[in-house]
């Protein structure tokens, strides 16, 4: 048994070591810096100018901030509800026997293996593009011109564009999970 413990420790070592140095350490600097005024983020912390929560009171102040929070909470709640009920009308969809299930699964959750950078990229210049978008050349196949002419990376319409991307970014997660939940379901019920 001590053999074993010694193994262990040995194995799990150098992954403890790593969690700290990259995630813990930036994570418990960085808390640490905020309440702090500092110059560049690269100064000793000898250089640093203790000011209390004062970062913080400034930060809640500004108009940006509380917008910035407003948004995140409306793509929670409303992208949160969009994306359940879509996750779940998809995975009902894919369980009841469908040809092809496994390809459709694939493609729905496609955009979870995608890097989110490379979705962000794919997002502003392939898919809201107002010169070449493929939002705007499928409106104008439709016949909505007018909808099509929306600039989606404007002000007033990004919530809406945010809200589009991130529901299409969950939605296959979701369902995989509401997939593996319904096929746990005996057929009796």
């Amino acid at each position: 048994m001590k053999k074993n413990k010694g193994m262990i420790i040995g194995f799990l070592m150098p992954a403890v070591i790593m969690f700290l140095a990259v995630f813990l350490y930036p994570i418990i600097r960085t808390v640490l810096m905020s309440f702090f005024k500092i110059e560049s983020v690269t100064d000793t912390a000898d250089m640093w100018q203790f000011v209390g929560i004062s970062n913080y009171e400034k930060l809640l102040s500004t108009d940006i901030f509380r917008t910035a929070m407003w948004n995140i909470g409306r793509i929670w709640l409303f992208g949160g509800l969009i994306v359940m009920l879509l996750s779940l009308l998809l995975g009902v969809i894919l369980t009841s026997g469908i040809k092809g299930k496994k390809v459709f699964r694939a493609i729905i959750y496609l955009p979870n293996i995608v890097s989110a950078v490379a979705l962000a990229t794919m997002w502003l210049q392939y898919v809201y593009s107002p010169k070449f978008g493929l939002l705007k050349s499928v409106l104008e196949f439709v016949g909505l011109d007018k909808l099509a002419k929306t600039q989606w990376t404007a002000p007033d319409n990004v919530f809406w564009a945010l809200l589009i991307a991130y529901c299409f970014g969950m939605v296959g997660y979701h369902m995989l999970i509401w997939m593996s939940g319904i096929e746990r379901i005996s057929p009796d019920f």
